[in-house]
């Protein structure tokens, strides 16, 4: 039962559409029900003896979703869930791509995809290692590999907007913060310690309108990134180090797409020099 994506759904909707592609047995469409009794329910998934389990409460096939043979109507659903399928198919785009059309206008399409640049991968890469597991982010079967600024542009150019990220973390030990403290040093200010320590993260993305194409689309800062910017800002104000710390904030809004907006709003809220 994938907790971090039901979290995700607005429950005081009523009639609710979702299809969960690879949705094995049920586990989280059950769970849906249960939050929301009025909830359609629907499911894609490639075992056929696990889509005849979930068949038993929800409209499941047993399909292939790259076949690109979907018999759904257009404008459909409310919520198509991707939990841990981008990264096991060929083309994950041209599936986004795809799936759209069966969101209806304001609908959102959820997903959760292992961070290829978690600490404990870059510790085994700079060690040598790109060993498969059984699970987790090297599972043997993914076949893609994501960080979080390929997940965005994937999104993006698939045509989705609104774009909001979560990201879940596991344990670390105090020589994991010393080993991300270390990757920072080596890394510059470009990416933040948020994106070495998120092990999954969880998108929310929305199929585009004209509500939503009249709205600024944007990445979402982490806090680490924020602070960092603030820090800038306050540097600049006080004339430290003033070239480099310019050139540092270009380089960071460029690489992190940080808005004119955004920057302002920074302004407003920290400087005293404005």
């Amino acid at each position: 039962m994938r907790t971090e994506i039901i979290d995700m759904i607005d429950y005081k909707k009523k009639n609710v559409t979702v299809l969960e592609v690879g949705c094995a047995c049920g586990a989280t469409l059950l769970k849906i029900k249960s939050l929301n009794h009025s909830a359609d329910l629907y499911g894609i998934e490639l075992n056929n003896g696990a889509a005849a389990i979930a068949n038993t409460f929800a409209k499941v096939t047993a399909d292939n979703i790259e076949s690109n043979c979907m018999s759904f109507k257009e404008g459909f659903f409310d919520y198509i869930i991707f939990a841990d399928v981008l990264e096991h198919l060929n083309d994950p785009l041209l599936v986004l791509n795809n799936m759209k059309k069966y969101l209806k206008d304001g609908g959102k399409l959820l997903a959760s995809i292992p961070n290829v640049m978690h600490f404990t991968v870059l510790r085994g890469l700079l060690g040598g290692t790109w060993t498969y597991q059984d699970a987790g982010i090297l599972d043997r079967t993914h076949i893609r590999f994501f960080t979080f600024h390929e997940i965005h542009n994937m999104f993006k150019e698939a045509g989705y907007v609104d774009m909001s990220y979560a990201s879940t973390n596991i344990g670390k030990r105090p020589e994991d913060d010393k080993f991300i403290d270390d990757l920072m040093k080596i890394n510059g200010v470009i990416n933040t310690k948020g994106q070495f320590e998120a092990y999954q993260y969880l998108v929310s993305a929305t199929n585009k309108n004209e509500e939503f194409l009249e709205k600024e689309t944007e990445i979402v800062i982490d806090e680490y990134c924020r602070k960092f910017i603030v820090l800038l800002l306050r540097r600049i104000e006080n004339e430290l180090d003033l070239d480099n710390s310019i050139d540092t904030l270009l380089e960071v809004i460029a690489v992190r797409q940080v808005s004119p907006n955004f920057i302002a709003e920074c302004i407003k809220q920290n400087m005293v020099y404005k």
